[in-house]
């Protein structure tokens, strides 16, 4: 088994993932104002998740909460 090869399609499953439902959720957010604010609540629980991990694994929680700020930005923009 080749494992640079295996991470480096799962780096790219990840980021098409992303990048897919950011732009959808980009989209729905752009069209309808309610789908906005529930966007901008699902975003905001996501965070609160990746927060009630950070004693488990620290490391993880801060890359997860960086991911989730990211996709924000992309999605909503910066407000």
């Amino acid at each position: 088994m080749d494992y640079e090869k295996e991470i480096i399609a799962l780096r790219a499953d990840n980021l098409a993932f992303r990048i897919v439902v950011g732009k959808v959720l980009s989209e729905l957010a752009r069209r309808h104002p309610a789908f906005r604010l529930a966007i901008t609540e699902g975003f905001n629980h996501s965070a609160d998740v990746a927060d009630s991990f950070a004693s488990a694994a620290a490391e993880h929680t801060v890359e997860a909460r960086r991911i989730i700020t990211d996709m924000r930005a992309m999605v909503l923009g910066r407000d």
